[in-house]
């Protein structure tokens, strides 16, 4: 048999010949093992979903695994978003869904995301015929958003972030209706922030002068770099003169928070305005006596705001 993609159509069920296995594990799961082909073919039979036409496929994904200092690979079996509104439909009990919802970080939702920042959170809902309300999921942006190890959000969830988690709410909200035919598949968005990169290894040290120097080298503020994480998150090792390296730590803390909980990056921005940042959502100056009550007040405001998506999921 020639192994060219083949395109189906029909809904029934997918049997494979021995060929057209060959091929999968050539092409669609090339680095699957025997059993983790076993398991993406039962998928694949189980949803109707077509590999040859990339409505379902195998990926393995590489983790960082903070205990080995290592990556691992991990199957997972992934299909589009597209691929979940075609099991839905093929079920006879689809009824469409509701229009994405945005939240922001006043607790207020919108139809529309036109603000400068990023989603707190994005709601759809699902209407399945053997339901009278819809099927509500919530994808909250701390949750599904991938990061850079500096904490700033990839080029798609910065240039579509509505988009990105929109289609992660719909995931949610589509696998909540229909448990049977999409458990234990995932659409891309909802895994990339699995690929989680290692973090950068960085060494922070005083600089002593020598003792037959007659001039004492000026040590250099850790203020001068409140800034910007920038100076810490280097891929060699340079030696900085910093009087307290536990501040370089507290300094990564705050840009993350305020990355993944705010949408905002410290990067790039000039002093004054980050500080009015922090200043604006903590009511804290940004100066290292801070630091702790920022990091506080920042993990309390993520904390209360997930409280607050809960309750109105829950209603």
């Amino acid at each position: 048999m020639s192994k060219e993609l083949i395109t189906r159509t029909s809904a029934a069920p997918i049997a494979f010949t021995s060929d057209e296995i060959a091929t999968i594990k050539d092409t669609v799961a090339k680095d699957a093992t025997d059993s983790e082909l076993k398991l993406f073919l039962h998928q694949c039979k189980r949803t109707g979903l077509d590999p040859f036409s990339r409505q379902i496929y195998f990926i393995k994904r590489r983790v960082w695994n903070s205990q080995t200092r290592g990556y691992d690979d991990r199957a997972t079996i992934q299909s589009s978003i597209d691929g979940f509104r075609l099991v839905a439909q093929r079920s006879k009990k689809y009824r469409g869904q509701t229009l994405p919802q945005f939240l922001d970080d006043e607790g207020n939702w919108h139809e529309v995301w036109t603000k400068s920042g990023y989603p707190i959170a994005a709601k759809v809902g699902v209407h399945h015929a053997d339901f009278k309300e819809p099927l509500y999921a919530i994808a909250k942006w701390t949750a599904f958003a991938q990061v850079s190890r500096e904490g700033e959000p990839t080029a798609m969830w910065k240039k579509m972030p509505d988009h990105m988690l929109a289609k992660c709410a719909e995931a949610l909200a589509l696998r909540k209706a229909f448990p049977n035919d999409l458990s234990g598949i995932y659409i891309e968005e909802e895994m990339e922030q699995a690929d989680e990169p290692e973090p950068v290894n960085y060494r922070v040290e005083r600089i002593v002068p020598a003792e037959d120097d007659d001039e004492q080298s000026e040590p250099i503020s850790s203020a001068r770099h409140a800034d910007t994480i920038e100076a810490a998150h280097v891929a060699s090792t340079p030696k900085l003169a910093m009087p307290a390296p536990d501040m370089t730590a507290l300094r990564i803390e705050i840009a993350t928070l305020l990355s993944k909980g705010f949408g905002y990056t410290m990067l790039g921005k000039d002093a004054d305005e980050v500080r009015a940042k922090v200043q604006l959502i903590t009511g804290h100056d940004l100066i290292e006596e801070n630091f702790p009550a920022i990091i506080a007040n920042l993990q309390q405001q993520i904390k209360e705001n997930a409280e607050r998506v809960e309750a109105f999921n829950k209603n």
